[in-house]
């Protein structure tokens, strides 16, 4: 089966144009970035040795940023939770076996 994309208009005025592309029935994004030439050019290049398209270098770096993010959020809801008290006893016993 081909990997096809079917794109679907959902606004369209004369500010603003959204599109989703799917992709084997995986809604996808279009993103335009706006960097500078020798940035891209790096970018560019740093794909081909890796040997992935530039979109999927995008694609990881994207994933990389969202796990960051969640952790960042899981991290601050468990402390939202916590007890400042037990957490800094835990911290001192974890200093002292090191």
């Amino acid at each position: 089966m081909l990997n096809t994309f079917k794109p679907i208009l959902l606004i369209n005025d004369s500010k603003y144009a959204i599109v989703i592309n799917t992709k084997n029935g995986v809604s996808m994004g279009t993103v335009t970035l706006r960097i500078p030439d020798s940035k891209h050019e790096r970018l560019k290049q740093y794909a081909k040795d890796k040997g992935i398209s530039l979109n999927k270098l995008f694609d990881e770096f994207a994933t990389i940023a969202l796990a960051q993010f969640d952790a960042k959020t899981r991290f601050e809801l468990r402390a939202s939770k916590g007890n400042t008290h037990e957490g800094l006893k835990l911290l001192d016993k974890l200093v002292e076996e090191l």
